[in-house]
């Protein structure tokens, strides 16, 4: 009797120890998940584009190292992003203030970039940078043509825009079939001569 009762209270003693084991697996398990969907949810957050968005960094070590990571990572992204709007509005500005007419073309035959000077030679409205290749003058779409970018060579040619304005146009391709981008300068007074 006495062997059956220390059988008894030994088997109680495991199931116990299984449950109390259980308890305490399901609850660190469940810390553990709550603290992985949040680096989780902060990594969702930084794709979507919010890149302020950090991880909270607590135990246990290894949780702690992904998101100091996670976060070195997004203030890193933060400053390239910054950075490259910097470069981007500098690029623009100088654009802007040429006196030569500058028409950027994407590959797909939209114009992103038409500084003041080049609308003011293509008799373009503001808003230029809306337009497509199809929308600008023959004679530009003629000396894209010639031009060739698709070789990677610069072209220039010399055409007649509209209101009788001669004008010298370059043409180079952009990196990596991104389009092509035209200077033009109104050489119209140099040729009276």
């Amino acid at each position: 009797d006495i062997a059956d009762a220390i059988l008894v209270l030994g088997v109680l003693a495991v199931a116990l120890a299984l449950l109390l084991g259980t308890l305490a697996g399901v609850g660190i398990a469940r810390l553990l998940g709550a603290r992985i969907r949040s680096l989780a949810g902060t990594a969702k957050t930084l794709a979507r584009g919010d890149l302020a968005a950090r991880a909270p960094e607590h135990a246990p070590q290894e949780l702690t190292s992904l998101g100091a990571s996670l976060n070195a990572m997004a203030a890193r992204l933060e400053g390239l992003v910054a950075e490259t709007v910097s470069d981007r509005d500098r690029a623009r500005a100088l654009v802007a203030s040429l006196s030569e007419g500058v028409v950027a073309v994407s590959d797909r035959g939209e114009v992103t970039v038409a500084n003041a000077a080049a609308q003011q030679l293509l008799g373009l409205p503001r808003g230029a940078e809306l337009l497509t290749l199809a929308e600008l003058p023959a004679a530009v779409r003629e000396a894209i043509d010639a031009a060739a970018p698709e070789d990677g060579a610069d072209g220039s040619s010399e055409v007649t825009l509209p209101g009788g304005i001669e004008a010298l146009i370059s043409v180079a391709p952009l990196a990596k079939g991104g389009g092509v981008v035209l200077t033009m300068r109104d050489v119209t007074e140099e040729r009276r001569l």
